[in-house]
């Protein structure tokens, strides 16, 4: 379906009623471009509409993202909820075999995925590789 110019349209009617040999103050004229008036005022109103039906649509893209973002942060906590819970339970089973010698059935071996860091009370860093920056 072609798009239609409706402001091309009402010009063109315009022409056509100033063409016809009616007088200007004629009841005829009077109603034709009083339509016509009309007809410009709803197209005015249809392109602030289509404006603002562009700028909703634009809204929704824009909380659709938000969304799509709110979903991987709520995946990256039920990871971190996942990781706690090994984590506890891995607690569980060291204060368990604490007290026993400990052998290697009894050893539970976490899979380390980087490097952990130890912080002391003051906060440095207790394997920070800075002792060069005091030279």
């Amino acid at each position: 379906m072609p798009k239609i110019n409706y402001r091309r349209q009402i010009g063109y009617l315009r022409g056509l009623c100033s063409g016809l040999s009616y007088e200007a103050n004629s009841p005829e004229s009077k109603l034709l471009l009083a339509i016509i008036d009309m007809l410009d005022a709803i197209t005015g109103e249809l392109d602030m509409v289509k404006a603002d039906i562009d700028d909703l649509g634009d809204d929704l893209q824009d909380l659709s993202d938000e969304v799509s973002e709110l979903e991987s942060i709520s995946d990256d906590i039920e990871t971190l909820g996942d990781q706690l819970e090994f984590l506890g339970e891995f607690m569980e089973q060291l204060s368990e075999i604490a007290g026993e010698p400990l052998e290697d059935d009894n050893i539970v071996r976490p899979i380390v995925q980087r490097p952990i860091r130890l912080v002391t009370n003051d906060g440095e860093f207790l394997d920070d590789d800075d002792d060069d920056d005091d030279e």
